[in-house]
């Protein structure tokens, strides 16, 4: 469904730049949100009013915390919300990988240089101690927690399966030398 030049108008007149503005403007029009939300960016109409902008003692502050805490508890320190967190810490090419003393399936592959299958069959062989994420059987690799020690015992026992071609050896020395806890 194509959009009038009335619709098109009352966008320009009526959106102020807030995600409550775009919510009554697709109730207003019959419109789905993100259809709207489209056309209001081809629009060119786009403003970050209900956004905070990042400064350079917060990038500081999340570079100091998302290292060592999850995105949850950094964000509830910050004062943002965990997606804003993750974008910007993405941006600033910042490790996502501790959890609070603990890493996922996924983490200890990418961490490893490794396939996530190979992770999952050492964990199958129980050479990888891991745990279920809230006590519910894992789906995919995000659900495991592998704690800290736990993997810092998998390195120091298995090191000479790591090839070191894509082994991310400042988290590894982290890990074993005690920085992330």
């Amino acid at each position: 469904m194509s959009w009038t030049e009335e619709e098109e108008g009352i966008i320009r007149r009526d959106y102020v730049g807030t995600n409550r503005s775009v919510v009554k403007l697709s109730e207003r029009l019959g419109r789905n949100y993100h259809t709207l939300r489209g056309k209001i960016n081809r629009l060119g109409l786009r403003k970050c009013k209900d956004r905070t902008r990042w400064t350079e003692r917060e990038e500081l502050k999340l570079a100091g915390l998302v290292t060592r805490y999850s995105i949850k508890t950094v964000a509830k320190q910050m004062g943002r919300s965990e997606n804003s967190i993750s974008v910007k810490a993405r941006r600033m090419r910042l490790s996502l990988l501790a959890r609070d003393g603990w890493f996922t399936k996924l983490d200890v592959a990418e961490t490893l240089g490794v396939d996530r299958n190979w992770v999952q069959s050492r964990i199958d062989s129980k050479e990888l101690k891991a745990s279920w994420h809230n006590g519910r059987k894992p789906h995919g690799g995000a659900k495991w927690h592998i704690s800290t020690e736990d993997l810092k015992s998998f390195i120091l026992g298995h090191k000479m399966e790591l090839t070191g071609r894509n082994v991310d050896l400042p988290t590894v020395l982290d890990i074993v030398t005690g920085e992330i806890e």
